[in-house]
Order: C-alpha cells, then sequence, then structure tokens
C-alpha cells in the first residue's frame, strides 16, 4: 500500500470513527425536542415539529439547578483535592530517596484495581458512624480517594523525568521543596494537571453508584441520581430524560473543549526524557 492509498484509508477511518463518535450526541439531541410519541415512532430520525419547551418542563420537574449546583461542588472540591494531594503525594516518590520509596508507590497505585461495589457496604457504615450520609462530604471523600491512585502515577511518571540540573539550581536559589514543588514542578506539568481535571471531572460528575448510596434526601442529590425521578415503575418520560441528559452533559463537552490542549499534551509527558 502506498502512501496516498494509506493516507485516504486513514482519514476514511477516522471520519467513521468521529460519526460513531457523535452519534450518541444526536441522538439523544434530537429527541430532546420531540414527544413520546414521536420517539417511539421515529427514534433515530429528526423531530418533525422541535417541542424545546421539554428544556424547562424537565428543569422544573427534576429539580435540576439544585442537583448541577451539587455536582459542580462535589466535582470542583474532588478535583481540587485530588490534583492537591495526588502532586504532594508524588513528589517525594519521584524527586527523594528513602527506603520504601517503591513500596509505597505500589501500595499506592494497588488503587486502581480496587472495585466499587467491594468497599460499598464498609463506606456507609463509615459514614454512618461519622454522619455524613446524605452529605455531599462522603462523595467528595470517595471520589477523591478513588481518583487518587491514577492521579499520583501520572504525576510520579512526569516529576521524575525533570532534569535534576533544573532542581540543583532552584536549590542554589533558595527553594525548599515545597518551593520547587509548587513555583516549578506545577507550573511545568499543567498539560498533567489538564488531564488529571478532564479525567478525574468525568469521572466525578458521571459517579452514580456511591451518590445513589449515601445521598438520599430531596434536594441533595447530584445530577445523574436526580435524573431518576423520570423513571416510575410503570412508564418512563423519554422526552424529558433525553432533554435532562442534554443539560447535564453540556458542562463535560465545554470542560473537555476548554482543556483539549493541555489533555492532549498530558497523555504524552513524561513519555520522552529530556
Amino acid at each position: 500500500m502506498n502512501d496516498k492509498a494509506f493516507d485516504l484509508l486513514s482519514r476514511l477511518l477516522l471520519v467513521l470513527i468521529l460519526l460513531v463518535s457523535i452519534f450518541p450526541f444526536y441522538w439523544m439531541l434530537a429527541n430532546s425536542v420531540k414527544s413520546d410519541m414521536d420517539i417511539f415512532a421515529d427514534p433515530l430520525g429528526l423531530p418533525a415539529e422541535a417541542q424545546f419547551a421539554n428544556y424547562l418542563v424537565a428543569w422544573a420537574q427534576a429539580d435540576l439547578g439544585s442537583a448541577f449546583i451539587n455536582s459542580a461542588i462535589a466535582t470542583g472540591t474532588a478535583v481540587t483535592l485530588i490534583v492537591v494531594t495526588g502532586a504532594l503525594a508524588a513528589y517525594p516518590l519521584a524527586r527523594m530517596r528513602f527506603r520504601g520509596r517503591t513500596f509505597f508507590l505500589i501500595l499506592f497505585t494497588a488503587g486502581l484495581i480496587v472495585a466499587h461495589e467491594v468497599v460499598l457496604i464498609p463506606l456507609f457504615n463509615l459514614f454512618n458512624t461519622l454522619g455524613l450520609l446524605n452529605s455531599l462530604w462522603s462523595v467528595i471523600l470517595t471520589n477523591s480517594a478513588f481518583g487518587l491512585p491514577l492521579t499520583i502515577f501520572l504525576f510520579w511518571q512526569f516529576f521524575r523525568d525533570v532534569p535534576l540540573e533544573l532542581e540543583e539550581a532552584a536549590r542554589i536559589d533558595g527553594c525548599g521543596s515545597l518551593d520547587f514543588l509548587w513555583r516549578i514542578l506545577l507550573p511545568l506539568s499543567k498539560p498533567m494537571i489538564g488531564s488529571v481535571i478532564i479525567f478525574q471531572g468525568l469521572f466525578t460528575w458521571n459517579e452514580y453508584l456511591f451518590a445513589l448510596t449515601f445521598l438520599r434526601e430531596r434536594g441533595g442529590k447530584t445530577l445523574p441520581v436526580q435524573l431518576q425521578v423520570f423513571f416510575s415503575d410503570y412508564s418512563t418520560n423519554w422526552a424529558l430524560l433525553f432533554a435532562a441528559l442534554v443539560m447535564a452533559t453540556l458542562p463535560v463537552i465545554v470542560l473537555y473543549l476548554s482543556m483539549q490542549r493541555s489533555f492532549v499534551k498530558g497523555l504524552t509527558a513524561g513519555a520522552v526524557k529530556g
């Protein structure tokens, strides 16, 4: 296969992947402005008459305002904790020499293999004892704990490849360990931080199991759990559900589009040593 044929095949493959990727959002967006009858009659087609009132009805019926606020607080706080504590934990593992360093790195990253379902009941009992049930802190702390293993590993991989000469020069200028981390390593790590924010932000925003288990009071639920109001024992209001899903997806899309350059750079950060 010559270069031109390979280039054409690659472009066609990319177009196919793009179409497959955007189809679910098209399907969700098209059905969000239909009636239930139109959805069952033609679930894949465009609406004959757009019903934008579905968005207003869905927003009011599900009290999406409070759910958006709860999800934003939980996501923002958890991601902040993950970035700060992940960087602080990765720095000594990557830049300092002490006995047991490899053991601690393995111990931290071993959290990647822990299934959420395994710790669900122990965490429920723990938060019940601490009085944190029906509090956003139960979701924040749990999502932060599950987000730390990958974050520590990513920061460790990036920090260890920063030239030693840069740290030595900073030490000569009077930088301590925290100063070097704050003033030099973290600014250099902006692409990695962007990747962590996107990864962990998506996970926390869409997290369902812990939020369903720990948050039971009306008005205190996050967005994925609040969408249950459109389901009943015998029917589902699909039009309103699709409208709510579109609104719930928009912040995620905005987050990715605003940080996509950092995300792409962060994927390759630390892959090539300087």
